[in-house]
C-alpha cells in the first residue's frame, strides 16, 4: 500500500488539521492555566508566611520577648525543614533566635536567590517577609522549590497530554485514511474488472456504513442496472439478428425476383411491391427501436403536463371499437368514478402506451373475446389496466413479454416484431410508472401503475 497516498488521504489530513488546531488551542489554554496555577500557588505561599508572621506578633503581644524567642526556637527545631526559614532579631539587628542569622535589610516581601542565602547552605530560592514589631524584627521565609516543582509537574503533564492526544489523533487519522485508501483501491480494482467485461464484479460494503460504503451501495446498484442493460442488449442484438433475418431474406428474394423479371423483359411491379412491403417492415422495426432508445435515454420531462387517464382510455375505446367488432370481439370501457384521474406525463407517449396495449390484446385474442379498458385509483396512484379473456401467457414467459423481440410460441405465427410491449415498458419507465402482467384466468391482465402527482415530482430525471 502506498503510504504517501495514506498520508495524503482526506482522513489523515483532517486529523492533522484537527491535531494542529487542538495543539494551538491547548497552548493557549495551557498558558492560561499555568498563570492561574502560579498565581494560586504564590497566594497560598504568601498566606502561609503571613499567617506565621501574625502568629509571632500575637505571641509577642501576649507573652513578650521571652515567649517569642521560645516560639522561634521551637520552629527552628531539628524536625523543621530547611525550606522553612524563621529569624528573630532585636532592634539593632542582633540575632536572637531562628535558623537565619542575618538581619533583614528590608521590610515587606523579597525573593532571595540561593546565592544570596549561601551562608545557610541553601540551594533553593526563598520568598521572605520581614516585619518590625515593637523592638523586634522578624523574618519568615518559605522555599519556592515546591511551587516550581508543582509548575514543572503541571507543564510536564500538559506536554504529555498534548503528545498523547496528537499521536492518538494522527494514528486514528492514519488508520481511517488507510482504510479509506484500501476501499478506494478496491473500487478501482472492481471497476477495472467491469471495464474488462466481468459484469458480476461488485464492491464490498462493510458494516461501518460510512460515506464510501454508501457510495459503494449506489455504485453496486448502477452496476446491477448496467449488468441488466448489457444482458438485455446482448439478447436484443441476438433477437434483432434473428428477427431481421427473415424479412432481409424475403427482401433479397424479392429483389432477385425483380432482377429476373427485368432480365426476362417482364413487368416486375408485383415483386417490387413485395420488396417494398419487406423494406417497410424493416423500417418499422428500426423506427420502433430508435423510439425506444430515445425514450430510455432522454432525461428531460420538460413537456410533461397533467393528463387525465380516463380521457386516454376513452380515446382508445373509440379508436378500437370498430376494429374489435370487425374481428368479432367485444371491447368495454370501465372507468372508476366521475372525477378525473390525473397523472404527469406526455400525452402522445401515453396514447402510444395505451394503443400498444389494446392493439396487443386485439391481435392475440380470438373471436368472441372480451377486452376491457379500466382506470383505477390504487395505492394513491392512478392505474391503467387492459384485461382480456384470451389465451393468456404462460407463467414462465409472463415476465419476459416486455423484453424487445420476445414473442411466445403461440404468437410467432402472427404478425408483429415483439417490440410493442417493449415500447410500453420504456414509456412507463419514462413516466416513473411500473408495468406488470398478471394471469386473468383465462386471459391476461396488464396493469400500468403511475405515481401520484407529488410522488412524481420527487422522482429524479432518468
Amino acid at each position: 500500500m502506498d503510504h504517501a497516498s495514506v498520508f495524503a488521504g482526506a482522513p489523515f489530513r483532517t486529523a492533522l488539521y484537527a491535531a494542529t488546531l487542538f495543539g494551538l488551542l491547548l497552548l493557549g489554554v495551557g498558558w492560561f492555566a499555568y498563570q492561574r496555577v502560579e498565581s494560586a500557588l504564590q497566594a497560598n505561599l504568601e498566606a502561609q508566611i503571613l499567617e506565621e508572621q501574625i502568629l509571632l506578633h500575637e505571641i509577642l503581644k501576649d507573652g513578650g520577648g521571652d515567649a517569642i524567642e521560645r516560639t522561634v526556637e521551637h520552629l527552628n527545631s531539628p524536625l523543621a525543614t530547611r525550606r522553612h526559614l524563621v529569624g528573630l532579631f532585636d532592634e539593632a539587628g542582633q540575632f536572637l533566635a531562628g535558623n537565619i542569622d542575618q538581619a533583614p535589610d528590608f521590610v515587606g516581601w523579597q525573593v532571595r536567590s540561593s546565592g544570596e542565602l549561601s551562608f545557610l547552605g541553601l540551594q533553593e530560592d526563598h520568598l521572605l517577609n520581614a516585619s518590625l514589631q515593637d523592638s523586634y524584627r522578624t523574618i519568615v521565609g518559605r522555599s519556592l522549590a515546591p511551587k516550581s516543582q508543582a509548575l514543572k509537574t503541571l507543564m510536564e503533564g500538559l506536554f504529555l497530554f498534548v503528545v498523547v492526544v496528537l499521536l492518538t489523533t494522527l494514528s486514528f487519522g492514519y488508520m481511517l485514511s488507510r482504510r479509506s485508501l484500501f476501499k478506494l483501491q478496491t473500487i478501482e480494482q472492481t471497476l477495472d474488472q467491469v471495464s474488462k467485461g466481468d459484469m458480476t464484479a461488485r464492491l464490498p460494503v462493510s458494516s461501518a456504513k460510512d460515506q464510501i460504503d454508501r457510495i459503494s451501495v449506489q455504485v453496486n446498484g448502477h452496476l446491477e442496472q448496467l449488468s441488466a442493460l448489457m444482458a438485455t442488449t446482448k439478447s436484443s442484438i441476438a433477437a434483432i439478428a434473428h428477427d431481421l433475418k427473415t424479412p432481409l431474406s424475403h427482401a433479397f428474394m424479392a429483389l432477385r425476383a425483380v432482377l429476373n423479371r427485368i432480365d426476362q423483359g417482364k413487368d416486375p411491379h408485383a415483386d417490387l411491391e413485395e420488396l417494398e412491403q419487406e423494406l417497410q417492415r424493416l423500417n418499422s422495426v428500426f423506427d420502433t427501436i430508435l423510439r425506444i432508445s430515445r425514450i430510455e435515454t432522454s432525461g428531460a420531462r420538460t413537456y410533461f403536463s397533467q393528463v387525465d387517464l380516463k380521457d386516454v382510455a376513452e380515446e382508445m375505446y373509440n379508436t378500437f371499437q370498430a376494429v374489435a367488432e370487425e374481428k368479432g370481439q367485444v371491447i368495454r370501457l370501465d372507468l372508476e368514478g366521475h372525477a378525473p384521474l390525473m397523472v404527469w406525463g406526455d400525452h402522445k407517449m401515453l396514447l402510444q402506451l395505451a394503443y400498444n396495449l389494446v392493439n396487443n390484446a386485439i391481435e392475440h385474442c380470438p373471436i368472441r373475446s372480451q377486452i376491457t379498458l379500466q382506470t383505477r385509483s390504487l395505492d394513491q396512484g392512478a392505474t391503467f389496466i387492459v384485461v382480456d379473456d384470451g389465451p393468456g401467457v404462460p407463467n414462465d414467459a409472463r415476465a419476459k413479454i416486455f423484453d424487445p423481440f420476445f414473442r411466445t410460441d403461440s404468437s410467432r405465427s402472427s404478425g408483429g416484431n415483439g417490440l410493442g410491449l417493449a415500447l410500453v415498458r420504456a414509456i412507463a419507465t419514462r413516466h416513473g410508472a411500473t408495468v406488470r402482467a398478471y394471469d386473468n384466468n383465462p386471459g391476461l391482465k396488464i396493469m400500468v401503475r403511475f405515481p401520484d402527482l407529488n410522488e412524481f415530482k420527487a422522482l429524479p430525471n432518468i
